[in-house]
């Protein structure tokens, strides 16, 4: 849960939800309906609340405030180090809360908060590669290259024939040659195969290897 001071306990708190009728300094919600109680902070109630890290911190999410959200404890717990989707464990039912396992995603509005906030860095760079294969129902990591240059398109397209349209492939760039670097790095270490040609430069690129017909 971390240590947090009185005042980024409150800017966290004055993010969550109001509802009518309710002192918001003493009731809100979290992002699934559970009610929260604000003097129940840190405690494993019915009405205790955490901070949650959207982007989690396993993943390199910091304590800025557009990443940290107040959240029914139980919920925090469940959703530990998914992002965006996760699973929530308590909602509302009127004035109450319920048990209600569910799956949900950290809305639109927030995802493009956090790509702004974390754009370009090694960790985020990753998490979006990551997700990029993962969507695409990789079978291995390994079939699939990674590299470092300046020019993406000239690589991707050119030099690896890559298909413009109907092919998995990403390119990011980074905010300093050494984010690139770590970047790549941790994509190798995950399994995808590295670019053999000159690994220099600032934007991130990787691709699903293209299959060779046997004739």
């Amino acid at each position: 849960m971390g240590n947090h001071t009185d005042s980024k306990k409150l800017d966290v708190w004055n993010k969550a939800t109001k509802v009518e009728g309710f002192n918001p300094n003493q009731y809100r919600q979290d992002a699934c309906g559970a009610w929260m109680v604000w003097s129940e902070f840190g405690q494993e109630t019915e009405w205790g609340w955490e901070i949650d890290h959207i982007f989690p911190e396993s993943k390199g999410g910091t304590d800025h405030l557009d990443n940290l959200r107040a959240m029914h404890w139980e919920n925090n717990r469940s959703k530990g180090n998914r992002y965006p989707k996760y699973i929530a464990k308590v909602t509302a039912e009127n004035n109450k809360n319920i048990k209600k396992e569910e799956e949900r995603v950290i809305n639109e509005h927030l995802q493009k908060k956090i790509e702004t906030l974390y754009k370009g860095k090694s960790f985020y760079m990753f998490f979006e590669i990551k997700k990029h294969i993962y969507d695409d129902s990789a079978e291995y990591w390994s079939d699939y290259i990674v590299g470092v240059t300046n020019d993406p398109k000239t690589i991707l397209f050119s030099e690896y024939g890559i298909p413009d349209e109907g092919h998995c492939y990403i390119y990011r760039s980074a905010t300093s040659m050494d984010d690139a670097k770590k970047a790549l790095n941790d994509l190798v270490e995950l399994g995808l195969e590295k670019h053999k040609g000159n690994n220099e430069g600032s934007v991130v690129f990787a691709f699903r290897k293209i299959k060779q017909s046997v004739k």
